[in-house]
């Protein structure tokens, strides 16, 4: 039995002075070793990699590209900073489309405040002209904060143009809170305040109706004659009716004999009374009025016969 314990406790002994000896020379082992070089190490997965500071594609190759996108994906894209070209980001690119193609109104989002513009040549309209792209550089990252927020939160985050638009889309079946959004445009003001004048009242769903007979530039370019000099004559009120008749607006025809019976009934040219004539499909006091005057007229025959052509078929 002495034995035997004093063979344990030097197997123990030797057990103990093996580990010690055995971590000593590990240790200076790896002491010795010079540092792993970085390129021997084992290369980041794809998912790990830092983003690229720039794509590798010019303004107008993502251009085009966004141009095909819908307006809830580039309103994603405006918190993008990724570099493209010239300076410019995925999200200055992806404003610009916004606001060219999809009609986002920038300057309502951003108070009206004063915007640096720079313009991109985005080839030609279908008409063979040069047409330009509008960028806006130097905005802040807090500019863009109340961009996003005005997209993400305004029912119709869109300018005269964009409403307008969307109105002829849906043809009558849109929301009312669409007319109501187009009513405060500065084009829809310009209208209304004309027939305010009139003294002849006119519903604001009458005048949708006469402005979405015609088209953007007929409104647009109203629009502009009015800033320039209002005029509120009794005159500009019909010729502008006249331009949307002669567009073959059915509700400019029905005004103009509201408010105007007896100036077209002996003014207009042979031309626009049978143009008229052509567009009435009423029984209403007005039209009846404005065909048996006609008849009665010493216009010409061909003006006289389509009057009595109309009035037959209403007797029928």
């Amino acid at each position: 039995m002495p034995h035997l314990k004093r063979l344990s406790y030097l197997l123990i002994i030797s057990v103990a002075l093996n580990i010690v000896f055995g971590a000593s020379f590990f240790y200076f082992l790896i002491r010795e070793l010079p540092p792993q070089p970085y390129f021997e190490s084992k290369p980041a997965e794809a998912s790990e990699r830092s983003p690229s500071m720039a794509i590798e594609r010019s303004n107008l190759e993502v251009l085009y590209f966004f141009r095909t996108l819908p307006f809830e994906y580039l309103v994603s894209k405006l918190q993008n900073k990724q570099l493209v070209e010239n300076g410019y980001t995925l999200r200055d690119l992806a404003l610009a489309t916004l606001t060219t193609f999809h009609h986002f109104d920038l300057e309502r989002a951003l108070s009206n405040k004063p915007l640096q513009k720079r313009t991109i040549p985005f080839g030609k309209t279908r008409s063979g002209t040069p047409f330009d792209l509008t960028i806006y550089p130097g905005l802040t990252d807090q500019e863009y904060d109340s961009i996003i927020q005005f997209a993400q939160t305004e029912k119709w985050p869109l300018n005269s143009r964009g409403l307008y638009r969307l109105l002829r889309t849906k043809k009558g079946t849109h929301e009312p809170s669409l007319a109501e959004a187009f009513y405060l445009t500065p084009e829809f003001l310009a209208v209304e305040m004309l027939f305010l004048r009139s003294g002849t009242p006119v519903r604001r769903s009458d005048l949708l109706k006469v402005l979405c007979e015609g088209n953007w530039n007929m409104l647009l370019t109203f629009s502009e004659q009015q800033k320039s000099l209002q005029d509120l004559s009794p005159s500009k009120r019909q010729n502008f009716l006249i331009d949307y008749i002669q567009h073959r607006s059915l509700t400019a025809t029905r005004l103009l004999l509201k408010s105007d019976l007896e100036f077209a009934e002996k003014k207009l040219s042979d031309a626009v009374v049978i143009k008229i004539l052509e567009l009435l499909k009423d029984r209403s006091p007005e039209a009846l009025h404005f065909v048996n005057a006609i008849v009665k007229s010493p216009r010409s025959d061909k003006v006289r016969q389509k009057a009595e052509s109309l009035l037959g078929k209403k007797k029928g």
